[in-house]
């Protein structure tokens, strides 16, 4: 099993190479003649200071947390958190609260909710939820300062969908309203 590499700058003019743990995923993610490729990147506020990233395109049904020293200098990969072999990850928001992660999944035409570990900063996955509308695409999620409302960008719709958040579950659900971003023709 191959290794993802991870580096840490010590100074501007000077890099220390280390891998990180293994990865169970398709090989194929790790090919350079695939697709996949980092696409999303989000550090938490909140303390443990982790950074979660994403990839992007074909084999990219997996997100990663990386750690993180006192310094705010990359650590170590802390953990692998599956979402689904369909996924394409392209925004990822956390509440309030920074205790649950949200992401757009535009492939798998879903958003996902996700519990994180306010010890270690991993997550749990919580589930998950279709979109709106077969092929909508959901690519930014931003989520409402009191934490009650998550909106999604749907790519291919061009619409801005609206959904709660449950107080129990913390999955998002669809109010059913959705906006046009692009104005009706006139012609």
């Amino acid at each position: 099993m191959k290794k993802w590499n991870s580096f840490r700058v010590k100074s501007p003019t000077e890099i220390e190479h280390t891998a990180s743990h293994p990865m169970s995923h398709q090989p194929e993610a790790s090919r350079s003649d695939t697709k996949t490729r980092a696409i999303f990147v989000l550090a938490a506020k909140k303390p443990p200071y982790c950074v979660y990233g994403n990839p992007f395109y074909n084999h990219a049904g997996y997100g990663n947390i990386f750690s993180v020293d006192s310094e705010g200098i990359l650590k170590e990969n802390v953990q692998n958190y599956e979402y689904c072999p369909e996924t394409a990850i392209h925004g990822m928001v956390f509440d309030p609260a920074e205790e649950y992660l949200y992401s757009a999944d535009m492939w798998a035409n879903r958003i996902w909710c996700h519990r994180k570990d306010a010890q270690t900063g991993k997550l749990e996955t919580v589930g998950s939820i279709d979109a709106p509308r077969k092929g909508d695409h959901p690519r930014w999620v931003e989520m409402h300062p009191s934490g009650k409302y998550l909106y999604a960008l749907m790519e291919a719709g061009n619409t801005l969908a609206v959904y709660t958040i449950d107080e129990k579950t913390k999955m998002p659900v669809p109010t059913g309203k959705t906006y046009p971003l692009v104005p009706p023709s006139e012609f």
